[in-house]
């Protein structure tokens, strides 16, 4: 079947022209005296990068370095303010209000249903099983006439588990015409052979999310990607906001990944994955959590039944994790911390079991 963007993309949206800034206007053009965007002429300030200056919109050279690590060409980019914003833009763009609606799965991220609300969308969720893969019935029927789009998180956030490859591969034969599968790979780097990139040109309905937060570390320059077939970006592209990268922060990027490439974060990687088998094992011997699940991400889910009492513990002696509610039982998510950090931690429970 032919895929066409226009069978996803909301109607009005489909018909309106996108909004042209200034610097978009003279796209390939040589120009060397800019007077139309109501800058302000002198870089007094000397913040670097011509900070006085609107960035080019379109990211030319970030948008080919960034489409280069990602494996996609720059058409099937859109670089966004992380991933939160990608997130919005898609159901900015195919969501009509009172009309559609967006499906997830829970335990997930919770975003999925803060960006729809936002924005007046319905939102329906399925539960994960117990072991916390696909549940059958998403094969069966729970897909509706106005379900536009399905998120999944791999790997899951809280649970740091990976719902299967032939799952997901079922998942986009059987989704309707007018639903698009949206794979949020945000830590897809601790398992970056698992990533669906390759499977982006033989399945049009499927959508990526990609992120520096997590493995890169670069979560406070706010850099994320949405991965699409490329009609498809460029109209969710008309629901972003202008200038959506500064140039200082698109410069720190570009260092860093031409500083470190893929050999560099392949080291930190497995440097973060050895840190969190180490934080896993002492949380086994702490003998606190009934159950401790073994994560692909940066951070581990242990589940107690006095986990909100151990959080509020751990707050008031300066330690924040993340209390969260799975499949009804009260768990905690740990970030994978450095050696002291994590040291710390343990010490600290220790204190508590005592």
């Amino acid at each position: 079947m032919e895929f066409k963007a226009q069978d996803f993309i909301r109607p009005d949206l489909w018909l309106a022209k996108a909004y042209s800034s200034a610097r978009e206007e003279s796209k390939g053009k040589s120009i060397e005296v800019f007077l139309d965007a109501n800058e302000n002429c002198e870089d007094w300030t000397k913040a670097g990068a011509n900070a006085n200056r609107y960035p080019d919109p379109n990211l030319p050279k970030f948008r080919e370095i960034l489409a280069n690590y990602y494996q996609v060409s720059p058409e099937e980019l859109l670089i966004t303010r992380g991933a939160d914003e990608a997130i919005e833009c898609l159901i900015r763009a195919t969501c009509q209000l009172g009309l559609d609606e967006i499906l997830f799965v829970e335990p997930g991220y919770t975003y999925y249903r803060t960006a729809a609300i936002m924005q007046g969308i319905a939102t329906r969720s399925l539960s994960l099983t117990k072991d916390f893969r696909i549940p059958e019935n998403l094969w069966q029927g729970e897909f509706q006439e106005k379900t536009r789009l399905l998120f999944l998180c791999r790997p899951n956030n809280p649970s740091g588990t990976v719902v299967d490859k032939m799952d997901i591969f079922r998942l986009l034969k059987a989704i309707p015409k007018r639903c698009l599968l949206v794979l949020d790979e945000a830590y897809i780097e601790f398992i970056l052979e698992e990533s669906f990139t390759q499977a982006l040109r033989d399945f049009p309905n499927l959508v990526l999310l990609r992120t520096l937060s997590k493995a890169w570390g670069l979560a406070g320059l706010r850099v994320g990607g949405l991965l699409a077939e490329s009609s498809l970006v460029r109209e969710i592209r008309k629901v972003q906001s202008p200038y959506p990268i500064p140039s200082l922060i698109q410069n720190q990027v570009i260092e860093t990944i031409e500083t470190h490439g893929a050999s560099g974060l392949s080291i930190q990687v497995k440097r973060l994955k050895s840190l969190r088998e180490e934080l896993k094992s002492s949380l086994e011997k702490t003998k606190i959590f009934s159950r401790i699940i073994p994560s692909e991400a940066n951070f581990i889910l242990a589940f107690s039944p006095f986990s909100a009492v151990i959080h509020s513990y751990l707050e008031d002696r300066g330690i924040r994790v993340r209390l969260r509610q799975v499949f009804g039982e009260e768990a905690l998510r740990i970030s994978v911390g450095n050696a002291a950090d994590q040291k710390r931690l343990i010490e600290e429970l220790k204190v508590f079991q005592s």
